[in-house]
């Protein structure tokens, strides 16, 4: 078969269109996480302060997901949430002078065309009951750890926790971190010493809520092509002319 200048050009520009149809995958990202633990450090009896503390105080807890929570993939990306927490029992059983909660929340989003929408809400609630009638004071700590960072074309994320009886307002200041788009990150912890007065024949909550909204997008471009492309592509060309000079 005769291979002419036409056949050349021909092959020439079927590689171009190929090549040019050919596109990049930008990434877009954004991960958020949240850690709550809560920990008794002593329970005191303020009404007969020399008979201690004699199991009056039963606790019981629901570990719970906000039903609107959930994501909006729009395109080529993908999304993982991940909850995970002490037990809690569902029936009151008698609070340990020892006890010890931990909650935690990790969101990761990755987005190469198109874009991603996040929003997930934990609710954790412990309940506290006094049985008897004295007056308890329990002490405790409360650690929180918050994180958020983003990359890529654009993302952003926000993350918080605010609650009952956790030292951090209602309005999420102290428990509150966002960032922006593009290349950003922001992390914040905290322990609090606390202490909670329980009056005989009452109750009190540990009631946290741990919230994160994320948004990434990302659209996939054309590749250009390498100069050394257009080089070997014009010296396809030249041949037949190189030739008929030979």
């Amino acid at each position: 078969m005769k291979i002419t200048k036409t056949h050349l050009l021909s092959l020439s520009i079927a590689a171009l269109t190929s090549l040019s149809i050919q596109t990049a995958q930008a990434t877009s990202t954004y991960t958020g996480s949240a850690d709550l633990t809560i920990a008794i450090t002593g329970i005191s009896n303020q009404s007969n302060p020399g008979s201690g503390y004699g199991n009056d105080i039963l606790y019981s807890g629901l570990l719970g997901l906000d039903p609107f929570s959930g994501s909006i993939v729009d395109g080529t990306g993908n999304v993982s949430p991940s909850f995970s927490g002490s037990p809690l029992p569902f029936d009151p059983i008698v609070l340990p002078t020892d006890f010890s909660f931990n909650q935690s929340m990790l969101i990761n989003g990755s987005v190469t065309d198109g874009n991603i929408d996040s929003y997930y809400v934990g609710i954790p609630k412990i309940l506290l009951e006094n049985e008897s009638l004295d007056t308890y004071v329990i002490d405790y700590t409360v650690n929180h750890n918050l994180s958020v960072v983003t990359s890529g074309e654009y993302s952003e994320g926000t993350v918080s926790i605010t609650g009952d009886n956790l030292g951090l307002p209602d309005d999420g200041l102290g428990g509150y971190i966002e960032v922006g788009s593009f290349s950003d990150s922001f992390s914040e912890g905290n322990t609090l010493a606390l202490s909670l007065t329980l009056e005989g024949m009452s109750s009190a909550n540990f009631n946290a809520e741990f919230e994160f909204s994320g948004y990434a997008e990302a659209t996939a471009s054309p590749v250009p092509l390498p100069g050394a492309v257009w080089l070997f592509l014009a010296g396809i060309l030249a041949l037949p002319r190189f030739k008929r000079h030979q």
